[in-house]
């Protein structure tokens, strides 16, 4: 059981490195900032301050944050907090939602059940963050949300 923890806590930090990725990438998308090919599963991760295309080893969820000390290793300038909060705030969902599942996650229809709940939770995380920056809701993040909230009943 421990192992399934680790398992999902290592998602849930991968997770929420991708729901910061596409908040702030819808965000852009939507303020036209220069950002034609922009979109939420392609083009690469780039600092917010500096704007220098990071390498995949300053990408690993909240390792690389911490081992940088909150800094980008280009420019040097302090990087939100709120990168690794969000990460371990999702791998906290992922571990306390199978803890906790109902009557637990024993066959296969428990484990799809509990993906969709999970994949569902990242598009709630992320409209949260969204809501609580901008206080806006954008359709880009709540259709793919509800379809896969519906998808699973």
């Amino acid at each position: 059981m421990l192992m399934i923890w680790v398992i999902l806590a290592v998602l849930g930090l991968c997770a929420g490195s991708f729901i910061s990725a596409v908040v702030w990438r819808v965000r852009q998308k939507s303020l036209k900032s220069g950002h034609p090919n922009l979109s939420i599963f392609s083009g690469r991760s780039q600092c917010p301050n500096c704007h220098h295309v990071l390498a995949w080893y300053d990408l690993i969820p909240l390792f690389s944050w911490l081992l940088l000390r909150g800094r980008c290793r280009y420019c040097r300038r302090h990087i939100s907090w709120q990168y690794p909060a969000i990460e371990l705030a999702a791998a906290a969902i992922f571990v306390v939602s199978y803890a906790y599942w109902p009557d637990g996650v024993y066959g296969a229809a428990d484990w799809v059940l509990l993906l969709t709940w999970l994949l569902t939770s990242v598009g709630l995380l992320a409209l949260l963050i969204y809501d609580l920056k901008w206080m806006m809701l954008p359709n880009k993040i709540i259709y793919p949300t509800l379809v896969v909230a519906i998808g699973g009943r």
